[in-house]
Parts: structure tokens; C-alpha cells; sequence
């Protein structure tokens, strides 16, 4: 009798042991601003449609603000010699851009001291999630700043750009949309397959999206510039003359 527990006690902590290691196998999930079968697009337009064109300035604290995004943006970022010339420029006008929305402040304070950095990658917006199938340990952003994205397709995108074109700066909002959701509550990404390693978490893609329409709302409401407000997760990476241009 006793050979026989000894022998199955054996055998369940040998399962135990193996699906404890199964379970810090590494897992990397990456997550795209773009389906996967998005293809790029080269745009030029005598009008690039500068968001920073709207009638909102920076007081006293917005300055702060600009100040203290730009360091984060600092902080987390990865460079690298093949860096193009203009990424620190670009880094500038967006700090400057995202510091003039309340709501872009919130974000930028919830994440800076968490686990996450972003560097330039050509015509890319996607965040790779690094850990284990029970544990995210890392974010990494590879973004353009001179690649926006089309959300909308319809015959008045021609004359109505607002609608239907995001900047690069916009398209890097929802990255760091990933960022705060996934480590704010990794638990309710990991349940949602987050870090499977063979389907797409759309689920967490769906809240994100909607997270982003929320955001540019509020950010509408504020500088009167229309944003696209997408459903789904389609769209076309465009070349942009700047980091807050939609052309």
C-alpha cells in the first residue's frame, strides 16, 4: 500500500514539476496598430493637415507637461545608430502635441514608471509583449513617427482627410493604449489569451480600439479636429510629412 502512494506521489509531482516549467516557457505576442495584411501607402499633399495647427496653446502647466512627456518619452526609448535624423525633433512635437489633451497626460502619468520602451522601426506600429503564458515582463513599441494610418475608406476621404487619416502621433497613442490596459491588469490580458502562442488576442484588441475612440474624442472635443473613429482593426500605413500630420 505504501509503494503504491509513494509511486503516485512520484508521478503527480512529476506532473506538477512539468507543467510549472510549461508554464515559463518564454511567450512574445506582438500586437499591431494594423491587421497584418495592411498594406502601406506613400501619400504627399500640398496640405499635410498639421494637428498642431489647432487653436490650442500651452499655458504654464501645459509646458510642465511638455516638459515632463518629453522625458518619459526619454526615458523609455531605445536608441539606435541607424536612428533617423529627425527622430529627436519628432520626439519634441509630439511631447509638445500630447501635452495640450488632459486625457494624454493621464495616460502619460499612469505608465512612466512602468515596465516599457519603444524604439523607431521603418513604416512599424506594433507592441511586442514579452513573459510567459501566466506572466507579461516586457512592452516594446516599434513605431514610425512618420507613418500614419488610414482607418476609413469612403469616396469623401479625398476632400474630408480628418476623417479618415490618424497621425503618427495618434498611431502611437494606441500603442502606449496597449501599454497602460496590459500593465494595469495583466491578469485580465493573460485571460483574454493575451499570451497564447498561436491565436491573435482580439478581444484585447477590440478594448483598445475602443479605448482609442475614446481618446480621440475627448481630444475632438477639445481642439474641434475631427479623428477617425474605427470599428475594426483594418486600415493602411501612409508616409507623413510630420509627426503630427495626416499627409
Amino acid at each position: 500500500m505504501a509503494t503504491k502512494f509513494y509511486g503516485a506521489l512520484i508521478l503527480m509531482f512529476g506532473w506538477f514539476t512539468h507543467s510549472a516549467w510549461a508554464e515559463e516557457i518564454p511567450v512574445s505576442t506582438r500586437l499591431l496598430a494594423l491587421s497584418s495584411t495592411s498594406a502601406a501607402e506613400t501619400v504627399t499633399a500640398p496640405n499635410p493637415y498639421d494637428l498642431r495647427s489647432a487653436s490650442l496653446t500651452l499655458d504654464a502647466e501645459g509646458i510642465f507637461w511638455r516638459d515632463k512627456i518629453y522625458t518619459v518619452l526619454q526615458q523609455h526609448r531605445r536608441p539606435d545608430s541607424r536612428d533617423p535624423a529627425y527622430l529627436l525633433n519628432d520626439m519634441a512635437v509630439m511631447a509638445d502635441y500630447f501635452a495640450r489633451y488632459p486625457s494624454v497626460r493621464e495616460l502619460f502619468a499612469a505608465i512612466e514608471g512602468k515596465r516599457w520602451h519603444w524604439q523607431h522601426g521603418d513604416h512599424q506600429a506594433e507592441t511586442r509583449v514579452e513573459g510567459s503564458r501566466l506572466q507579461v515582463r516586457d512592452l516594446h513599441i516599434r513605431f514610425d513617427s512618420r507613418a500614419g494610418a488610414q482607418f476609413q475608406f469612403r469616396n469623401a476621404c479625398a476632400e474630408k482627410i480628418p476623417y479618415c487619416f490618424a497621425a503618427p502621433a495618434d498611431v502611437f497613442l494606441h500603442e502606449l493604449l496597449h501599454v497602460h490596459a496590459i500593465l494595469t491588469n495583466p491578469d485580465t490580458f493573460i485571460a483574454q489569451g493575451g499570451m497564447g502562442e498561436h491565436l491573435y488576442p482580439h478581444l484585447h484588441e477590440r478594448d483598445t480600439i475602443a479605448a482609442e475612440r475614446r481618446l480621440y474624442t475627448l481630444m475632438s472635443s477639445l481642439d474641434n479636429f475631427p479623428r477617425p473613429l474605427r470599428a475594426s482593426h483594418s486600415g493602411r500605413r501612409t508616409t507623413t510629412q510630420c509627426a503630427t500630420c495626416l499627409r
